[in-house]
């Protein structure tokens, strides 16, 4: 069994809903340009949402399904089989097969 790990994989997802939040204490002395009244907005995913790992599996899947020709199974969404018989499981950033 072969485990691929995708170090940082959720920040490569797009975020589908933007987030807003106010820059945090001190940030004002890293850059000049924000001040604590404005608010930034995230483009990527980033971890501890709840839709990171979603988006993250959406981009997965949707190009594997596309450059890989694999087909997820009815069964289980997370276990794709390829057109040879090889067997390829997702869990959260991980690939096992």
């Amino acid at each position: 069994m072969v485990v691929l790990d995708y170090k940082s994989a959720f920040l490569n997802a797009k975020q589908k809903t933007p987030i807003y939040c106010h820059p945090p204490a001190g940030i004002e002395l890293l850059v000049d340009f924000i001040s604590p009244k404005d608010c930034i907005v995230f483009d990527l995913n980033v971890y501890g949402t709840a839709k990171a790992p979603f988006d993250w599996y959406q981009l997965l899947t949707t190009s594997m399904v596309e450059k890989c020709d694999v087909k997820a199974t009815e069964l289980d969404p997370c276990l794709f089989i390829t057109n040879t018989g090889v067997k390829i499981i997702v869990y959260m950033d991980d690939l096992y097969y």
